[in-house]
């Protein structure tokens, strides 16, 4: 598994105007309920993504992806009663179980929040995208990697997850969002607890909207989705649009009242790695 020669794995896509689908709203377990309903119980007619839950409590899971090659990790996901994070771990005998590897704070409370979310799933990692918090007109688009990422050149995946540097463990977080590419957002390994800052891209040939889409790049890794390189002012939208014949997401990973920001371009058929 490498960026020379990835494997296809599916994704199931979820979406807060789905029929039944869990709402957003400014409270405890909401992202958890969400996070579950997606990934092991599914909701109206959409089954879940073939995750396990491990171990669960009032405002806690343990989650385990499909895929288990690759030396993963679990993921503990913890969401109400002043607390919000997202712990990794090496098989919790318990929901209790306080050894962790590394940790992150989750932005998953404001006191005026969007509303609009989106989940994307596959056997590896999960990418939710979703509003917490309005001002003005402008809402902020916030975005969670928790999965695997694809080595450039050597074989095996390490674990990582997006951090954003500006979430409190209480779950607020300051007026602006950094989106992807920006100073105050990194990725985490979950299995080391390495910081890992380097954001680059790899040149693809990609031109839908007349954005420029490549492949991110963390440190020697590649998301299994792409950003644009173009930044819009002021642009919420959230669309579905087609590449080269892919279905793909088009979400705005920043909106910061008028600040530029980059598109995230997700794809909805499958991912690489």
């Amino acid at each position: 598994m490498s960026l020379l020669t990835p494997e296809q794995h599916p994704v199931k896509y979820y979406s807060s105007k789905d029929a039944d689908a869990p709402q957003m709203t400014d409270g405890d377990l909401v992202i958890k309920t969400i996070i579950k309903a997606c990934l092991v119980t599914g909701y109206g007619s959409k089954t879940g993504a073939g995750w396990t839950a491990l171990h669960e409590d009032d405002n806690k899971i343990v989650l385990r992806r499909p895929l288990q090659t690759g030396n993963p990790v679990d993921v503990k996901i913890i969401n109400g009663y002043g607390f919000y994070q997202i712990v990794s771990q090496d098989n919790p005998a318990s929901i209790s179980d306080a050894a962790f590897l590394a940790k992150i704070n989750m932005i998953a409370r404001d006191a005026n929040c969007g509303t609009e979310w989106h989940l994307i799933a596959s056997d590896f990692g999960f990418l939710f995208c979703y509003q917490m918090g309005r001002s003005s007109a402008s809402d902020k688009n916030n975005i969670l990697y928790v999965g695997s990422m694809s080595p450039l050149r050597d074989t095996g995946s390490p674990m990582l997850m997006l951090k954003n540097n500006k979430a409190a463990d209480n779950g607020t977080a300051g007026y602006g969002v950094d989106e992807l590419l920006g100073t105050g957002v990194s990725f985490i390994d979950m299995r080391s607890g390495a910081e890992l800052t380097d954001k680059q891209y790899v040149s693809i040939s990609l031109y839908p909207d007349k954005d420029f889409v490549q492949k991110l790049i963390i440190s020697s890794y590649f998301t299994p989705f792409y950003i644009s390189v173009a930044s819009r002012s002021n642009d919420k939208t959230t669309e579905a649009v087609t590449i080269k014949g892919r279905p793909m997401l088009r979400w705005m990973n920043k909106m910061d009242r008028d600040t530029n920001s980059r598109a995230l371009f997700i794809p909805l058929d499958y991912w690489e790695l």
